[in-house]
């Protein structure tokens, strides 16, 4: 059996420590954290918002061009935690308040160049990190798995319609997160990104992004990134598994920290990733952020449009 938290499986059927997993998400159009090897999209400020289509779903409706701060994400969050705890209420069911941790950069404040003389693409460099004001592990996890497999059941059927019901609300979340979407706003995005990805604007900016990468020696085609997940996914995995040992035992994992989980020469072996990471990230940056900009600008004119309702 599986829950859908907040855009992460969590598996019930081991009883041994759980591994929550990364599934697919739509972040919210402000924050979507662009990866090497794909378009993203995003939004700078508009000096004015366009007037929905009152004929879109909600989640379309709600789309807005303001670049996400940490504020807002905690702001969004105690009003996501009151509609949660009211609505798991009906049900029987007890809800924990829980912010999770927010996209790196941005609780961080720094610019794209600053991040990546610091973090590099802060896949290895920040395993640890937690936004302040965020909790590690959702509380509610460690309370679900205490419910025979009946209670889980029907707790997830609940939470994952009080989640909808938050979501038809206030809209997803501010920094990006797990959003549900009907097949009709599936296929509204779908077309945004692809009218997106044929502009010839873009297809310039994806160019130059090419030509500057194959420059400082990387093939353009490649993720770029995924070597250095790889390389970290063993640290990731055994980090995340004493966080949630910690839970399960009753014990807070907000202050965990990576050296207190890896032995000398795992964090040794860390090292050298991050640093690789690091100088992988200041030569690629500037070929990236470019990509980035133009990609954004020209993703959110055709979501205005549709907004508007024009084709």
């Amino acid at each position: 059996m599986s829950i859908d938290f907040r855009g992460k499986i969590v598996t019930f059927d081991n009883p041994g420590v759980r591994r929550i997993l990364p599934v697919r998400r739509w972040a919210a159009v402000a924050g979507v954290a662009v990866l090497l090897s794909l378009s993203g999209c995003g939004g700078d400020k508009a000096d004015a918002q366009p007037v929905p289509d009152s004929n879109l779903p909600s989640f379309m409706a709600q789309q807005t061009e303001k670049e996400p701060k940490q504020d807002d994400v905690d702001n969004y969050y105690v009003k996501y935690n009151d509609i949660m705890k009211t609505c798991m209420k009906e049900q029987g069911f007890d809800y924990r308040d829980y912010i999770p941790t927010t996209d790196k950069k941005m609780s961080l404040g720094l610019s794209d160049e600053q991040f990546a003389q610091q973090y590099g693409y802060g896949i290895s460099t920040l395993i640890d990190y937690l936004a302040p004001g965020s909790q590690r592990v959702d509380p509610n996890i460690t309370a679900v798995q205490k419910l025979d497999k009946a209670a889980q059941a029907s707790y997830g059927k609940q939470f994952n319609e009080c989640q909808q019901r938050a979501q038809d609300k206030i809209g997803p979340p501010p920094s990006g997160g797990a959003i549900k979407m009907s097949t009709k706003d599936q296929q509204a995005m779908d077309g945004v990104v692809a009218r997106t990805n044929t502009d010839q604007r873009v297809k310039a900016a994806q160019a130059a992004r090419s030509q500057c990468l194959e420059g400082k020696g990387f093939t353009a085609g490649e993720d770029l990134t995924q070597p250095i997940s790889t390389a970290a996914d063993k640290y990731v995995v055994k980090f995340e598994n004493k966080a949630s040992e910690m839970e399960a035992a009753g014990r807070n994992s907000d202050k965990l920290k990576i050296e207190d989980v890896l032995t000398a020469d795992e964090m040794a072996d860390l090292k050298k990733i991050q640093k690789r990471e690091i100088a992988m990230a200041i030569e690629t940056s500037p070929c990236q952020s470019a990509y980035d900009k133009a990609y954004k600008k020209v993703f959110n004119e055709y979501l205005q449009k549709l907004l508007r309702g024009e084709k």
